[in-house]
């Protein structure tokens, strides 16, 4: 049996985070969630990777790229944004079409870039605008000069999975759960415009006893690698699934 489960429908809860309740109980013995259908409007620079840390020769400068979902060609503008906004200069913000690598250009004199050393070295950019590689601890301070490229093409996938917690409840209490740390993993691999439509091949999910049990609600959160969930901004999200 199919079952569509869209959190407009939900019980309790959030767009991200709900419980969806069924009309009556449903005896079952096992599901498999077969796809999963997320639009990409959660964005990709929020407070967690929005700074920049920099300095003209002077005092460090703090500059804010504004939250927001970006492309390789927005991004532009938004990183010239913040930091015209606390520069002495104004800053020209390329990115090659071909190597994807961004270039910075004071219109006077030279720029450092703060990544380790700055004032939000935890919060920095530098995933996302090409100076530190995904799993890095930090990118390193960039010495002074008139133009600065980064050494990695721009990242603006930062979040390279997106997870699905799902858990069922039934007149007698919680079903079990498949043994991998009861999440599903979605690749986050599109464009910054495009929906996410993930189709699912692999195992049963959940298993209830041999002769099914009556299921009642379901639980359901998308969230990051670090269980914050995911805004969807309003929006909202559908599971497609089948039960035996």
């Amino acid at each position: 049996m199919w079952i569509n489960i869209d959190s407009r429908n939900r019980t309790a809860g959030d767009n991200s985070r709900y419980t969806y309740h069924l009309l009556a109980p449903k005896k079952v013995s096992s599901f498999q969630v077969r796809s999963v259908a997320i639009p990409r409007c959660f964005y990709n620079v929020t407070a967690t990777n929005n700074r920049i840390d920099f300095d003209e020769g002077g005092v460090e400068l703090n500059g804010t790229i504004a939250v927001g979902l970006y492309d390789a060609t927005s991004i532009l503008a938004a990183v010239k944004t913040g930091m015209d906004a606390v520069s002495g200069t104004t800053y020209t913000i390329t990115v090659s079409a071909v190597t994807g690598m961004m270039t910075f250009v004071p219109a006077v004199g030279v720029c450092s870039l703060h990544w380790s050393s700055g004032a939000n070295t935890l919060i920095n950019a530098s995933e996302i605008l090409g100076f530190r590689s995904s799993g890095a601890v930090q990118a390193p301070d960039v010495a002074a000069a008139g133009t600065i490229t980064s050494p990695l093409p721009i990242e603006l996938n930062p979040e390279k999975y997106i997870f699905l917690k799902f858990s069922v409840a039934s007149s007698s209490g919680m079903l079990s759960q498949r043994d991998s740390s009861e999440v599903m993993a979605i690749p986050v691999n599109v464009g910054a415009y495009e929906d996410i439509f993930y189709e699912i091949n692999e195992a049963v999910v959940f298993h209830s006893s041999s002769d099914g049990r009556e299921v009642s609600d379901f639980e359901i959160q998308l969230c990051y690698a670090n269980h914050a969930a995911v805004d969807l901004r309003g929006r909202s999200f559908g599971i497609n699934m089948v039960w035996n």
